[in-house]
C-alpha cells in the first residue's frame, strides 16, 4: 500500500439539472446501482492509506450512508462552512505532509494503474462551461481554480 491519502471532495449538492432523484451530495448519489463512494472505496481501498471524504451540504446524510465504513480507513470531515471548491481542497490538505490524489465526489477515473509517485491529480481539457469545474495550470502546478460557471463568466 502506497503511503498516500485520497481527498474527496463532496461539499455541495449535485447541481440541479442532475437531480433525478432528488437534493444529496455527489459522494453518495447512486450511479449504477451503487453510491458514488462505493465505487471509489473499490478504486482505491488497497492502493491508499486514508480515503478523507469532506463534506458541508448534507453532511448529515454522508455521515449516515457512510457509517458502514467506519471500520476502514475512512475519514469523513465535517467543513466548518462551506465555501467554494478551492476553500474544501484546501481544508481537506491542509495537514497532509504524503502524497494526496485529490478526486471529486462527482469523478470516475477509471484507470488509475498510472499512479504517480507524489501528488496526482487527474483532469481533461475542455472548454469552460457550468456543468464542470476548471483550473488554470502552469508547468504542471494549478494556478486556479474557477468553481462551476457559465460561459463567458469568472
Amino acid at each position: 500500500m502506497i503511503d498516500r491519502q485520497v481527498i474527496i471532495p463532496s461539499a455541495t449538492y449535485v447541481p440541479e439539472e442532475l437531480r433525478k432523484i432528488g437534493k444529496l451530495p455527489a459522494v453518495i448519489y447512486p450511479i449504477n446501482q451503487k453510491i458514488m463512494f462505493d465505487h471509489l472505496y473499490e478504486q482505491y481501498k488497497n492502493t491508499c492509506e486514508v480515503m478523507r471524504v469532506i463534506c458541508g451540504m448534507g453532511a448529515l446524510e454522508v455521515h449516515q450512508r457512510l457509517g458502514r465504513y467506519a471500520e476502514t480507513n475512512v475519514v469523513i470531515e465535517d467543513l466548518p462552512e462551506v465555501k467554494d471548491l478551492a476553500y474544501t481542497v484546501w481544508y481537506g490538505i491542509r495537514n497532509i505532509d504524503s502524497p494526496v490524489l485529490i478526486n471529486f465526489a462527482d469523478t470516475l477515473v477509471e484507470d488509475t494503474s498510472l499512479f504517480a509517485e507524489g501528488d496526482a491529480f487527474y483532469y481533461a481539457e475542455d472548454f469552460p462551461s457550468d456543468k464542470w469545474t476548471f483550473f488554470d495550470e502552469v508547468d504542471g502546478a494549478i494556478t486556479q481554480i474557477y468553481d462551476k460557471i457559465a460561459p463567458g463568466g469568472g
